[in-house]
């Protein structure tokens, strides 16, 4: 056990007068415009969590409801509508899968080199309601690196320099970070996973990282509008629709490793359109009202009122 998890937390974390306080920084900052607030909440449960947010308080607080979730539909799904719930309409949620502190999501969930299911889990973040935290790296795959015990610099827990190390620029020495030495190795990989090889190409992890930001600013649905999940026959899918005004966007993403169909709802809806479903090789097909998933696939749909 670490020094920190080995006493109890009674005095340290969460006291009463932390509101007054949280209200005063508030306070301070919306003095100036443009201006965003966001505590490290992550000590405490949600719940708790959520009293440091609202109008007066913090904008946002981080969760760790997705780092810290398994790989499937349903342990997502759960973490969503609990998140969502929790935060009602004064509050905002907010979500990430990779910090300072945690080995990056590329190590923990994707297979190997193939960036389809950091793609697949980009598109959940982006889509659903909140605001998405991106780790730097994480939007051309960066993995953790290997550091030994005793060249560790922060060896708190298991040591948490694997997810830290130099931004790989391009696939000259130190991977364009710095001309001397950088405080950590770079990872071996970055002769060919770096921004530069990534730029130019229509496939990259990068690519799609623009590409669903984009989509996001361009539909008010995907970024202010209301949340619901919706049910599904299979527990390797997750399903659910944004809508904001007269537009209404279905998200459908595949955790399986295996093709899934999905029939479209029909009652109430006008016309789907498969708006976007990736940059892969193989990405998702629509025929009539079937959506036909490959592994570890998404579909963002879009139906409008007449």
């Amino acid at each position: 056990m670490n020094k920190f998890d080995a006493y109890e937390h009674i005095y340290d974390t969460s006291q009463p007068e932390m509101i007054g306080v949280v209200e005063e920084i508030r306070k301070i900052v919306d003095r100036y415009p443009e201006r965003y607030v966001v505590g490290e909440t992550f000590l405490v449960d949600s719940a708790t969590a959520r009293t440091f947010i609202g109008p007066k308080r913090l904008n946002a607080g981080f969760d760790y409801a997705f780092t810290n979730s398994n790989f499937s539909a349903k342990a997502f799904g759960q973490a969503i509508q609990y998140w969502d719930a929790l935060h009602g309409e004064e509050a905002w949620p907010n979500y990430f899968f990779n910090n300072h502190d945690t080995s990056r999501s590329t190590t923990r969930f994707a297979k190997g080199e193939s960036d389809a299911i950091p793609k697949l889990l980009l598109a959940m973040q982006m889509t659903v309601r909140g605001t998405p935290y991106l780790y730097y790296g994480e939007e051309i795959g960066m993995r953790d690196i290997s550091v030994p015990r005793h060249k560790m610099l922060d060896p708190f827990e298991q040591g948490r320099d694997v997810c830290r190390s130099p931004m790989q620029w391009n696939s000259s020495p130190s991977a364009g970070f710095t001309s001397g030495e950088p405080w950590l190795p770079v990872n071996k990989d970055y002769t060919v996973r770096n921004v530069i090889s990534q730029e130019t190409s229509l496939a990259s992890l990068l690519t799609f990282y623009k590409d669903l930001i984009k989509l996001r600013r361009d539909h008010p649905a995907l970024n202010a509008g209301k949340l619901e999940m919706i049910e599904s026959d299979t527990d390797d899918l997750l399903v659910y629709q944004r809508q904001e005004a007269e537009v209404r966007m279905l998200v459908v993403l595949n955790f399986s490793k295996k093709i899934v169909s999905y029939q479209l709802p029909t009652d109430g809806f006008n016309k789907w359109e498969l708006l976007y479903a990736g940059n892969e090789a193989m990405v998702t097909q629509m025929v009539e009202n079937e959506l036909h998933l490959p592994a570890y696939g998404f579909g963002i749909l879009i139906s409008r009122s007449e």
